[in-house]
Order: structure tokens, then sequence, then C-alpha cells
């Protein structure tokens, strides 16, 4: 059985998840909660990036390495794609934020896909 793409590249999910706990489990204990549940998890730092804007340029840029790491065609992206901010909402963040070309490049992908139905 092959195994999935991005444990081939040597970050997995797993290790994701680690990270987000590590760096946002103090701002809402439900990332422990769900630790290795990364849609859940990219759920929390989308609402997180909304309630604690001292926190969104550190989560952007997390998420922005995270996808370099990972690549676009991976678990993270999935998540990123499904469960973080739908494109409008990022788009009017990315006018105080920084956010990175390929975090607004997938999402944005995602929402000209399936738009407010995704």
């Amino acid at each position: 059985m092959k195994e999935p793409n991005w444990i081939i590249k040597g970050y997995s999910t797993d290790h994701f998840s680690d990270e987000v706990i590590a760096r946002w489990g103090k701002y809402n204990e439900e990332l422990q909660e769900n630790a290795g549940l990364i849609h859940c998890q990219m759920s929390i730092l989308a609402q997180l990036c909304l309630e604690n804007p001292n926190e969104t340029n550190d989560i952007m840029l997390f998420l922005g390495e995270a996808l370099d790491r990972d690549g676009k065609h991976s678990g993270v992206a999935d998540a990123l794609s499904i469960s973080f901010l739908e494109w409008p909402n990022l788009e009017k963040l990315s006018l105080n934020f920084e956010v990175p070309e390929n975090v607004s490049s997938v999402v944005k992908e995602q929402w000209d896909r399936f738009g407010s139905n995704a």
C-alpha cells in the first residue's frame, strides 16, 4: 500500500498538529482536544485569526511555511482549503494582515471551484 504524499515528504499531518498545539494551544484548549484532527484544528485557527488579531500574522506565516513543507496537494492543503476561512473572509483579512500567496492561492482555488457551496 502506497503511503500518502504528505508522509513521504517528511512532514506528517501529526507533525503539523503538534506544531499548532505548541504554538496556539494556550489560546484554545480545543486544539489539544482535537490533536491529529487537522480539519478541526484548521477551523480553530481560522477562529483565532478572527478573534485574536495579535496572532493572525503568525498563523498566516505558519500556514504558508507548512504549505511550503507539505506541498500544495497534501493533507495540510486539503484542510486549509476546506476547513479554514472562506475566500471572502480571507480577502478581508488580507487588507490588514500579510497573507502568504500560497495560502491565498489554495483558499481562492477552493472558492473558485465551489464558492459558497464548499
